[in-house]
């Protein structure tokens, strides 16, 4: 299947053995659980496009280059993460990026690091200031 849905569910983690065996994975929803970290290792999901985690409790959320290099939709709004950062590699397609409603007080984006990006939701955080890379971004 394409897409995999397993928003409301009550999830702590996710369910790694199980999107192993989904190579082709399109999207997937998991909003609305109780993850509090995410991470992936390399070569899970690498054709995955849409990833919604809102409405979780994640307090952090690693990608490493490579990761998830088709992913064109990322939504971690409605979260608790307190940091946010990309660097070159870690989501070459990423167009659109939702963080709002969390709890963000450093958004670090390293030069390229978000060379497809078009909208950035970041609106009810506890940021200050944006970093001067954005101007590299579509936006």
């Amino acid at each position: 299947s394409e897409e995999l849905n397993l928003h409301c569910l009550g999830l702590t983690t996710v369910p790694l053995f199980l999107l192993r065996e989904l190579p082709n994975l399109k999207k997937l929803d998991l909003s609305y659980n109780l993850l509090t970290s995410f991470s992936f290792t390399a070569g899970t999901l690498t054709a995955l496009q849409d990833l919604d985690l809102h409405s979780n409790k994640l307090t952090s959320f690693i990608v490493t280059p490579g990761t998830l290099p088709a992913l064109q939709d990322l939504d971690l709004s409605s979260n608790r993460l307190t940091t946010f950062s990309a660097t070159p590699g870690a989501f070459p397609a990423l167009m659109i990026l939702n963080l709002y409603e969390n709890q963000l007080t450093s958004f670090t984006i390293t030069p390229g690091a978000l060379p497809a990006l078009i909208t950035l939701s970041l609106f009810n955080n506890q940021l200050h200031e944006l970093p001067l890379s954005l101007q590299d971004c579509r936006l």
